[in-house]
């Protein structure tokens, strides 16, 4: 294949799941809405030789605001609901739609249950113990936060309502698994070059990246590769799964891949695909049984799709 598709790559690339279903200009006009602010501070550049920790990129964006849509029959919002348009007026929305979802998702403890404010250090922490074809890359990464910062939190900040986590049922409410993506590839990555690399750029100089992980990752917040028009035409959704090893293998692959669904068909989405390695039989057989098929092959990796509705 002289054009394969330029999706970007990640240590664990069958975690890497790409595709939307709405046209761009419908993402646009969500974020010309009203948006509640959150200020994060951006970590300093660190010298070469930094072994601390550094703290996933969260800039200081809009939040995109959900597009209008007819109310539901009986389902009135109290005079107390959060504005339209803002964070928490979207973190209760999706809470509402997925209630019948979540509710019964319980296994010895953990639950299933919406991303909320306050998750997002989780999310990079997950990220990060999963970056390494499901392993913990801890120790690959002197900037253990910039995993996080590419591949999980941009989604959260653009799409929050598609997000999952499987919270470990703690008092802390322990992020230990998510799904996350969105339902418009096209704009989520038009969004991330005008909002969200430049702040990761500054956060994450090519230049300080001495290790081969850090340097591959960051290389993508320098030079991301824009998903092929002949994938999102036709597959316009996509999503990103990570599971700690202590909630693997009990079904909440499953139970999130079914709720990323469900919002995303919500939110309009026709299709979608992600991308997983050849190599990877296991992961292919699992999205197989969930509907998913080959849609091209691509540097190593295959691109699955299915539709959502």
């Amino acid at each position: 294949m002289t054009d394969p598709a330029p999706l970007p790559r990640r240590r664990d690339v069958h975690r890497r799941h790409e595709g939307s279903g709405v046209p761009a200009t419908r993402r646009e006009a969500r974020l010309a809405g009203p948006a509640e602010q959150r200020s994060v501070a951006v970590p300093p550049a660190a010298p070469a030789a930094r072994t601390a920790p550094s703290e996933p990129v969260w800039p200081d964006v809009p939040v995109p605001a959900r597009p209008d849509r007819p109310p539901r029959a009986g389902a009135a919002e109290a005079s107390t609901s959060p504005p339209a348009g803002t964070f928490r007026h979207m973190a209760a929305t999706q809470r509402g739609r997925l209630r019948g979802f979540l509710a019964p998702r319980r296994r010895e403890g953990a639950v299933l249950r919406p991303f909320r404010p306050g998750d997002e250090q989780g999310l990079a922490d997950v990220c990060l113990r999963t970056a390494d074809a499901g392993d913990d890359a801890t120790a690959q990464h002197a900037f253990p936060g910039l995993p996080g910062t590419v591949y999980a939190l941009p989604y959260a900040r653009f799409e929050p309502d598609l997000c999952l986590v499987v919270d470990d049922g703690t008092p802390e409410g322990r992020v230990s698994g998510y799904v996350l993506g969105t339902s418009d590839t096209v704009s989520f990555e038009s969004w991330c070059e005008r909002a969200w690399w430049p702040q990761a750029r500054r956060a994450y100089p090519l230049e300080a990246m001495t290790r081969p992980a850090d340097r591959d990752t960051a290389q993508l917040v320098h030079d991301p590769r824009r998903t092929p028009r002949r994938i999102t035409d036709r597959y316009p959704a996509h999503l990103h799964i990570d599971l700690l090893p202590h909630v693997q293998g009990q079904g909440w692959g499953r139970r999130l891949v079914d709720g990323f669904l469900a919002a995303a068909a919500e939110a309009g989405a026709g299709a979608v695909h992600l991308g997983v390695a050849e190599t990877n039989s296991r992961a292919i057989g699992f999205y197989g049984r969930l509907g998913f098929a080959l849609v091209e092959r691509a540097e190593g990796a295959l691109v699955l799709g299915r539709p959502i509705r």
